[in-house]
Protein backbone atom coordinates (compact mmCIF):
# COMPACT_ATOMS: atom_id res chain seq x y z
CA UNK A 1 0.00 0.00 0.00
CA UNK A 2 1.28 3.26 -0.56
CA UNK A 3 1.20 4.50 3.04
CA UNK A 4 0.51 3.68 6.25
CA UNK A 5 -3.13 3.51 7.85
CA UNK A 6 -2.89 5.55 10.76
CA UNK A 7 -6.31 5.35 13.41
CA UNK A 8 -7.48 5.57 16.80
CA UNK A 9 -8.66 2.35 18.95
CA UNK A 10 -10.62 2.63 22.25
CA UNK A 11 -9.28 0.78 24.57
CA UNK A 12 -9.57 0.01 28.39
CA UNK A 13 -7.80 2.59 30.06
CA UNK A 14 -7.23 5.44 27.14
CA UNK A 15 -7.72 5.76 23.46
CA UNK A 16 -4.40 4.74 21.39
CA UNK A 17 -3.12 5.71 18.37
CA UNK A 18 -2.08 2.86 15.85
CA UNK A 19 0.10 2.92 13.00
CA UNK A 20 0.50 -0.26 10.07
CA UNK A 21 2.34 -0.28 7.63
CA UNK A 22 0.40 -2.98 5.15
CA UNK A 23 1.62 -5.35 1.95
CA UNK A 24 -0.51 -7.37 -0.27
CA UNK A 25 0.27 -10.60 -1.67
CA UNK A 26 -1.14 -10.94 -4.95
CA UNK A 27 -0.29 -13.84 -7.44
CA UNK A 28 -0.16 -12.90 -11.14
CA UNK A 29 0.31 -9.88 -12.98
CA UNK A 30 -3.15 -9.47 -13.74
CA UNK A 31 -4.01 -9.54 -10.16
CA UNK A 32 -1.36 -7.46 -9.37
CA UNK A 33 -3.20 -5.11 -12.09
CA UNK A 34 -6.17 -5.51 -10.62
CA UNK A 35 -4.56 -4.71 -7.28
CA UNK A 36 -4.03 -1.20 -8.15
CA UNK A 37 -6.90 -0.32 -9.82
CA UNK A 38 -8.51 -1.02 -6.66
CA UNK A 39 -6.50 0.58 -4.03
CA UNK A 40 -9.17 3.50 -2.98
CA UNK A 41 -11.63 0.23 -2.63
CA UNK A 42 -8.95 -1.78 -0.62
CA UNK A 43 -7.83 1.31 1.88
CA UNK A 44 -11.32 2.06 2.42
CA UNK A 45 -12.17 -2.31 3.51
CA UNK A 46 -8.88 -1.86 5.32
CA UNK A 47 -9.90 1.02 7.55
CA UNK A 48 -13.68 -0.37 8.17
CA UNK A 49 -11.88 -3.42 9.25
CA UNK A 50 -9.13 -1.83 11.51
CA UNK A 51 -11.98 0.61 12.71
CA UNK A 52 -13.80 -1.93 14.51
CA UNK A 53 -10.81 -3.62 17.03
CA UNK A 54 -9.39 -2.36 20.22
CA UNK A 55 -6.65 -1.41 21.82
CA UNK A 56 -6.73 -4.18 24.55
CA UNK A 57 -6.50 -7.13 21.58
CA UNK A 58 -4.12 -5.61 19.29
CA UNK A 59 -1.99 -5.36 22.52
CA UNK A 60 -1.51 -9.77 21.96
CA UNK A 61 -0.29 -11.30 19.09
CA UNK A 62 -3.26 -13.22 18.36
CA UNK A 63 -5.57 -9.86 18.57
CA UNK A 64 -2.92 -8.46 15.58
CA UNK A 65 -3.68 -12.22 13.96
CA UNK A 66 -7.37 -12.04 14.33
CA UNK A 67 -7.22 -8.61 12.30
CA UNK A 68 -4.51 -9.41 9.99
CA UNK A 69 -7.27 -12.76 9.06
CA UNK A 70 -10.29 -9.84 8.89
CA UNK A 71 -8.57 -7.57 6.67
CA UNK A 72 -7.74 -10.36 4.09
CA UNK A 73 -11.37 -11.69 4.49
CA UNK A 74 -12.84 -8.19 3.82
CA UNK A 75 -10.71 -7.36 0.94
CA UNK A 76 -11.10 -10.59 -0.99
CA UNK A 77 -14.90 -10.24 -0.53
CA UNK A 78 -14.93 -6.97 -1.67
CA UNK A 79 -12.79 -7.28 -4.43
CA UNK A 80 -14.52 -10.08 -5.78
CA UNK A 81 -17.79 -8.23 -5.66
CA UNK A 82 -16.20 -6.27 -8.29
CA UNK A 83 -13.75 -7.98 -9.84
CA UNK A 84 -15.03 -12.07 -9.63
CA UNK A 85 -11.69 -13.27 -8.50
CA UNK A 86 -9.73 -13.83 -5.00
CA UNK A 87 -7.08 -11.02 -6.07
CA UNK A 88 -5.25 -10.74 -3.16
CA UNK A 89 -4.06 -13.82 -1.51
CA UNK A 90 -2.77 -12.36 1.58
CA UNK A 91 -2.62 -9.09 3.80
CA UNK A 92 0.67 -8.12 5.40
CA UNK A 93 1.56 -6.58 8.15
CA UNK A 94 5.20 -5.19 7.37
CA UNK A 95 5.21 -2.37 10.90
CA UNK A 96 2.87 -2.20 13.59
CA UNK A 97 3.18 0.42 16.53
CA UNK A 98 0.88 1.66 18.93
CA UNK A 99 0.98 4.13 21.36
Amino acid sequence: MPRPFVFNVPGSGRDRLVQIKVQLLVRGSDNEELAKTHIPLIEGTLLQAFSTSNADDLVTEAGKIELREQAVTEVQKALKDITGSDVVERVLFTGFVMQ
